[in-house]
């Protein structure tokens, strides 16, 4: 009975500890999509009548929605995995002491600090349409590229992001390689097996914690590469670069804030389930 009476005054404790978090996602997060389900379901701002799934069928139908839903999932396709394979690298150089990385760990978090209009202003000095590169391009008799308004500006914004969030991510892997127990290398080392055995048998299965981490705050952070964006190409930019942030602010200056709902409660869900994919990729991997 006393072990029973403690089991139950631990969770009552624990219980109590929980309360601020849970009332803080019951506010911030499970009262708001409530909130924008019960408004995808109506006209207008939730109080015209009611239309069931029409709304959600004129989004999914909107060309602009479209466009922009395949545009954010192909930056998160490229940007993520090379943001993770560059700052793995890193990591990797800087753990081992190779030659360069005491430079690049002197200057890792620099770019986090930079404003981003600072970051925009040196893409316009050099891919603007009277910037360095088409001054060069006339110097050698060539005329001038519009850069931000090709294909070329969504691999700018990708460099962007890579670039920016790198330094972050790199010490987050270097946190996680430094957790793995030096003596399995040694072991591994003992047993000969090289290099790429011990990356493929060690470094990576346990890093698969970390990882999915890591992962989770490069998409978080994905989503930021928008005020460089929205500097770089207004609110109307190239069709390359149209993200779903430019199709809710479009649609809320229209007042359209059916379309802002179904929009966010379809973003939600699809992440909702990206997530739960890869927590379960996780928990099966992870050692």
């Amino acid at each position: 009975m006393k072990q029973v009476g403690r089991h139950i005054k631990t969770a009552g404790v624990a219980w109590l500890l929980l309360c601020p978090w849970l009332l803080g996602v019951a506010v911030f997060w499970l009262a708001p999509s409530a909130i924008l389900l019960y408004r995808s379901l109506f006209a207008g701002a939730g109080a015209g009548p009611f239309v069931g799934l029409q709304n959600y069928r004129a989004v999914l139908g909107s060309s602009s929605f479209r466009l922009a839903a395949c545009n954010t999932l192909l930056f998160l396709i490229i940007a993520i995995p090379c943001l993770l394979v560059i700052s793995f690298l890193f990591a990797q150089a800087i753990n081992k002491r190779l030659s360069g990385s005491r430079v690049f760990q002197s200057v890792l978090l620099s770019p986090l600090v930079l404003p981003a209009v600072g970051i925009v202003t040196v893409i316009q000095v050099f891919f603007g349409d009277s910037g360095f590169l088409n001054r060069l391009l006339s110097h050698l008799g060539r005329g001038p590229v519009y850069w931000l308004d090709t294909p070329t500006v969504f691999w700018i914004v990708v460099a962007v992001y890579i670039w920016k969030n790198m330094g972050y991510t790199t010490v987050l892997l270097m946190v996680g390689i430094n957790g793995i127990p030096k003596e399995l290398y040694r072991m591994a080392d003992m047993d000969g097996a090289g290099a790429g055995d011990t990356l493929r048998h060690i470094t990576l299965p346990l890093l698969v914690p970390t990882g999915f981490f890591t992962t989770l705050l490069s998409i978080i952070n994905s989503f930021k590469i928008y005020r460089e964006v929205l500097l770089l190409g207004g609110i109307h930019p190239a069709p390359y670069i149209y993200f779903l942030q430019h199709y809710l602010y479009n649609n809320f200056n229209n007042l359209d804030y059916a379309a802002i709902a179904v929009s966010t409660v379809l973003f939600v869900a699809a992440t909702a389930c990206f997530l739960w994919l890869f927590y379960s990729l996780q928990k099966r991997f992870a050692p």
